[in-house]
């Protein structure tokens, strides 16, 4: 699957979705915020418990195949899980164009300490 961003001027990239982000195996709940409308905008949240690079894969597939999600200007995102098996600490983001809101929304994960929560 390839993600074809709606807004490429603003700055998003078209991504490139592996096998992983289909496999059942990697479903996980995707969880949805009330939306918040400021001005013109529409500000939307999901959250999705996550412990391996196919789980990212998977939710991150699963919400840019959502045609409104995809027609967003911004689709930012980041996640952080501790990948047991190696026994390190992954964590990524990206501001998808809107300069620095992924790495505010990583720094929110870490102070949240989301890796350490329990269901």
């Amino acid at each position: 699957f390839t993600y074809l961003p709606a807004h490429p001027e603003y700055g998003q990239r078209r991504r490139t979705f592996d096998d992983a982000s289909d496999n059942p195996a990697n479903a996980v709940e995707i969880r949805r915020g009330e939306p918040i409308v400021d001005r013109k905008s529409t500000f939307q949240a999901f959250a999705a418990k996550v412990s391996c690079q196919g789980h990212v894969s998977w939710v991150m597939r699963a919400l840019l195949e959502d045609r409104k999600i995809a027609a967003a200007t911004h689709n930012m995102f980041a996640y952080r899980f501790r990948d047991e098996a190696r026994g390190v600490l992954v964590a990524d983001n990206d501001d998808d164009g809107e300069d620095g809101a992924g790495s505010k929304l990583a720094e929110l994960l870490n102070l949240t300490g989301c890796e350490r929560s329990e269901e």
